[in-house]
């Protein structure tokens, strides 16, 4: 499941790219946000093991992923589908 849901970040990223910030920046912003992406990714593995070596638990590192995923959620409800309609009729118009 785990597994499942790192996939699918990636995917869901380059989806919500284009509507919002349109085609133009596409590479751009896309490969800015896989990079980062990655990276943090990458780094999660270290920082978890830090924090187990400190703490002898995986409580911190598994309370500190989850305060994130949380406050990920009220970020979606901020998005403005006013600006992706404003970068189709950009689009439209050019």
């Amino acid at each position: 499941m785990l597994a499942f849901l790192l996939g699918s970040d990636f995917d869901l990223m380059s989806y919500m790219v284009a509507p919002y910030f349109g085609l133009q920046l596409y590479g751009r912003i896309y490969g800015t946000l896989f990079a980062a992406a990655s990276v943090l990714t990458g780094l999660s593995p270290l920082a978890t093991g830090a924090i187990f070596d400190h703490t002898q638990s995986y409580d911190l590192a598994l309370g500190v992923a989850t305060a994130c995923f949380l406050l990920s959620i009220p970020l979606f409800w901020f998005i403005d589908p006013a600006g992706a309609r404003a970068v189709k009729l950009q689009q439209a118009e050019a």
